[in-house]
């Protein structure tokens, strides 16, 4: 293989400049992709930047590029003259789209392991433990890991930039076992003889006595100017005081149309799917403890699934999803208490709803059989005509199918979203095909309720 050659003066590039940014930005194994190569893989991620702070400069402030991918690949530049690669574990690659001009730009970092430099965990380890993690999700900040260039490498191929740093970034042992079996991201060839070399003093990071050209024309952002010493009275203390009154009036009304949407649908959709439905098909000695039977098993499941999203927010250390689970336990208890104010006040115009000789020693009794009804009407539908596990098999093989073409074909859904849907989709059609049969059931014959399975 050729090689670059760092010491040929006439490759030297004193013109162009290099200035890049990777500042914080969240990465999640949920949307990581796997290339399986024979018996290795490699990886890769999205990732999400701003437009309007671009994260490479080159080769001038005019050509603005933004970061949209992280590879991680086994060694491809092992052809640099003067840099040993007995070290070398692997490669971390930057794709960039281009916000002016065309082509893209990757940017390609070796990862060493060394066993006499003793390296702290950084923010690589990180992003190698969200790869090779199942579910995990983290913030990295590339800017805190990249060490300081003596030069870069840089050639064109198929239109696209191609930049190689000589300095490499140090991983731990742990982060070198898992990747050491990695195949090599095929996007670009690793040589061009057309290649220029960029001194040091033409490459940056943007914060290091740099002045960095934000191409947005709105200025800094308010976390920027909130770093600034700002006198109390100005302009700018005055405006932000009305910003934050305008963020906190929307997100009262906010509250204010949850409690709305609440109060106004959630009796709604109580009674056509509860209460009606008991109206329909339970004689009238039962109707009451059936409708106390329903509610506490629509209690436990609100509570399972608050249970779920906390502790797989807690697992991931997310805490929007946390905050998701806090709004639905909300949600849960408002709409427990509306549909009690809407019983005593008789919105639901059924004269059992009030009966006061409920035998609530029978409620467990009532649970058992409650789902021993479930479980025969989910499986023969009404009729006895087995039409509900028919459509429920037929649904779930073409769901089947739509993902496998997603997640094989297009390559639009990751492993791990693919997985999720096919576990969670089954018991939304059970539910969804059984409560449609339900309530589109007009016969109170269509189950035995008063007689045991």
């Amino acid at each position: 293989m050729s090689k670059f050659d760092l010491s040929i003066s006439r490759n030297k590039d004193n013109t162009s400049k290099l200035m890049y940014n990777y500042y914080n930005t969240t990465i999640s194994s949920s949307n990581v992709e796997i290339n399986k190569v024979d018996s290795s893989m490699n990886y890769n991620v999205s990732i999400s930047y701003p437009l309007n702070t671009p994260n490479a400069l080159y080769p001038d402030s005019l050509g603005t590029f933004n970061a949209n991918k992280i590879y991680i690949s086994a060694l491809l530049h092992n052809n640099i003259k003067q840099i040993p690669t007995n070290n070398t574990v692997g490669e971390l690659i930057i794709e960039h789209n281009a916000l002016t001009g065309s082509g893209k730009l990757y940017i390609c970092i070796l990862l060493n392991y060394n066993s006499n430099i003793v390296s702290d965990k950084n923010n690589v380890d990180d992003l190698i433990d969200v790869f090779t993690s199942d579910s995990k999700i983290t913030q990295i900040t590339l800017n805190n890991v990249i060490p300081t260039q003596q030069n870069a490498i840089v050639y064109t191929d198929n239109g696209n930039k191609i930049i190689v740093f000589v300095s490499p970034i140090y991983i731990s042992s742990n982060s070198k076992n898992k990747i050491q079996n990695l195949s090599k991201q095929q996007i670009f060839n690793a040589y061009s003889s057309d290649y220029k070399v960029l001194p040091q003093t033409n490459i940056s990071m943007a914060g290091n006595d740099e002045i960095y050209i934000d191409c947005s024309p709105t200025g800094a952002s308010a976390e920027e100017i909130a770093t600034y010493n700002v006198p109390i009275n100005s302009e700018y203390t005055q405006d932000a005081g009305k910003l934050d009154f305008m963020k906190a009036s929307i997100q009262l009304f906010q509250v204010i149309i949850f409690v709305v949407l609440i109060y106004f649908s959630v009796p709604f959709i109580y009674k056509i799917a509860v209460i009606d439905v008991i109206e329909r098909l339970i004689s009238d000695e039962t109707k009451a403890t059936r409708n106390i039977t329903v509610d506490i098993i629509l209690s436990f499941i609100a509570f399972i699934v608050f249970i779920s999203i906390v502790c797989n927010a807690a697992k991931k250390e997310d805490y929007h999803q946390m905050l998701y689970g806090g709004y639905f336990i909300l949600f849960c208890f408002l709409s427990i208490a509306i549909i009690g104010m809407n019983k005593m006040y008789g919105y639901f115009k059924y004269e059992w709803i009030h009966d006061k000789t409920i035998q609530y020693g029978k409620i467990f009794d009532d649970i058992l059989l409650f789902f021993g009804q479930l479980g025969l009407f989910i499986f023969k539908g009404p009729g006895n005509t087995y039409m509900n596990i028919i459509s429920i098999i037929v649904l779930y093989i073409i769901t089947f199918i739509i993902l496998v073409i997603l997640r094989y074909g297009s390559k639009n859904i990751s492993k791990n979203d693919f997985e999720y849907l096919i576990g969670i989709m089954a018991p939304i059609i059970i539910v969804g095909v059984s409560m449609t049969s339900l309530m589109n059931t007009t016969s109170a014959s269509v189950i035995p309720v008063n007689t045991p399975l």
